[in-house]
């Protein structure tokens, strides 16, 4: 603040993509200038066809201790492909319970 440290609290929340955003992890601490934090992985995202990765969304918010000031920044971050791709493909474009319905799933290693 006003170039110096700040010195407060910190919450870091962690969502990921999964057909809409689910929050998975958050962390709280202390903050004096910088703080370092760990979340756990985030093992399982979901793409569209319109992206080629899965997302990771950060929200990270600062509470400055003197002014009671507060602030938050979000970062988007694609999560890459792993080494086997996976599609399914359905057999419709609608399904109703008790009726069956067939998938094609092809996987491919890169």
């Amino acid at each position: 603040m006003f170039g110096k440290p700040v010195k407060g609290k910190y919450l870091v929340e962690a969502y990921r993509y999964l057909g809409r955003w689910v929050r998975y992890a958050e962390v709280r601490g202390d903050i004096e200038g910088r703080a370092d934090f760990e979340i756990p992985p985030v093992e399982y995202v979901v793409s569209s066809p319109y992206q080629q990765a899965g997302g990771l969304l950060l929200n990270v918010t600062v509470f400055e201790e003197n002014t009671s000031y507060k602030q938050t920044v979000s970062k988007l971050i694609r999560v890459v492909p792993s080494e086997i791709d996976v599609k399914i493909i359905p057999e419709g474009s609608s399904f109703k319970p008790g009726i069956p319905f067939k998938v094609l799933i092809v996987t491919k290693c890169r």
